[in-house]
């Protein structure tokens, strides 16, 4: 089993700050973190935290490197657009050598090129089927390419929200609807050869919901169970 983050917007605190707590956690898990890297998205959370907002971007991209500079050797220095430190030292190192995995989230273009430069993973949020298989996938393979370097492992999250009833394809993202839908997503997330697939149960923000994580850990035992009997259906 891993623990990790989906995501850590990084701009919103000090890189060695991330660095020293993320690599405790892997010492403390012996090995089984991941670090799931943003830039973020809510204008209001970078002005109350005095962080700029429309250089978030550039920020997440010069903070990854900086953490992972702190996680390469016991003293670090490090020069950046955004931070810079002299001989900072940083034991204990992460566990996982060079560093635990990177997943950087995010559905645009920059995303993809910081998963592709400096992330081990790439983490798209919440997209539609057909929207990653035609479009997302495509793309992000063309800037591979272009950027000459191989394609990082595929782990997207999807929402998990099972219904009675079909929910139309055009309407629907991956993961929504009958568990026969689910299923099908999750069959072709595996043909495509992602790694992982997280299951992400946080419904529209339904802060209520979050008071009782029984419905989350129904919905897991549905979906486990049934792939397990259709596993078990298949084999015999």
């Amino acid at each position: 089993m891993m623990i990790g983050t989906t995501v850590s917007v990084l701009p919103y605190r000090s890189p060695l700050q991330t660095a020293r707590a993320f690599a405790n956690v892997d010492q403390l898990s012996r090995g089984r973190c991941i670090l799931g890297v943003g830039a973020g998205w809510a204008q209001e959370e970078f002005k109350i935290l005095n962080v700029p907002f429309e250089t978030r971007g550039p920020m997440t991209t010069d903070f990854l490197l900086a953490i992972k500079t702190l996680w390469a050797s016991d003293v670090a220095s490090y020069h950046g657009e955004f931070v810079e430190f002299d001989n900072v030292h940083t034991t204990p190192r992460p566990y996982q050598q060079p560093h635990p995995p990177i997943w950087v989230g995010g559905n645009a273009v920059p995303s993809m090129r910081r998963a592709i430069l400096h992330g081990t993973a790439w983490h798209p949020i919440r997209p539609t089927t057909d929207g990653f298989v035609n479009d997302m996938l495509p793309e992000f393979r063309r800037l591979a390419e272009q950027l000459e370097r191989p394609v990082p492992e595929l782990c997207p999250r999807i929402r998990l929200r099972i219904t009675d009833t079909p929910r139309p394809d055009h309407e629907r993202i991956a993961g929504e609807g009958t568990v026969e839908q689910i299923h099908a997503d999750l069959a072709t997330f595996a043909e495509l050869g992602c790694t992982w697939v997280l299951l992400d149960t946080y419904h529209d923000y339904d802060v209520e919901e979050l008071s009782d994580n029984q419905f989350a850990w129904d919905m897991f035992e549905t979906v486990a169970t049934d792939i397990f009997d259709l596993a078990t259906e298949t084999l015999r």
